[in-house]
């Protein structure tokens, strides 16, 4: 069994699986990230497209009103904006194009966002802390996805 290093096509993410041929080793890790990356694109097209955009949720909306400076008719222009930011956050992630980044962007909105919301908005929000899981679980797919 040959060593594999970084300029081998299975690369950095046969790390990912130990054991077993290299080869089934890349088809194994290759899904894994196909898959991480399906199930973020989905989450942010969902929370952008859906929630946001389309307006399904209105207490995206009302979270973004409690921010500093907002107003009624502010608050859904800045609610789509975001959810179009979001809209091409999930295509970035599909693309798979500088995956190291696109993580650290993911991961910097998805903060900047709870932090938003949980010093503006903090009387809007259901559950603070499965909010937190949610989005500590949603950054470590990304990380997983960027390997």
């Amino acid at each position: 069994m040959e060593a594999l290093d970084a300029t081998h096509p299975a690369g950095l993410k046969s790390r990912l699986v130990t054991g077993g041929p290299p080869r089934l080793r890349h088809v194994i890790n290759l899904s894994m990230v196909r898959t991480a990356r399906l199930v973020l694109a989905m989450v942010w097209l969902h929370q952008g497209l859906w929630a946001k955009i389309l307006d399904r949720d209105p207490s995206h909306r009302e979270i973004v009103g409690q921010l500093p400076g907002m107003n009624e008719t502010r608050a859904p222009v800045v609610t789509v904006a975001i959810g179009l930011l979001e809209v091409s956050m999930a295509a970035w992630v599909l693309s798979g194009c500088h995956p190291r980044a696109c993580a650290a962007t993911q991961t910097t909105l998805m903060a900047g966002f709870n932090a938003g919301a949980l010093i503006f908005a903090r009387d809007r929000l259901t559950s603070r802390g499965s909010l937190l899981a949610r989005n500590t679980g949603l950054a470590a797919l990304a990380w997983l996805a960027a390997w």
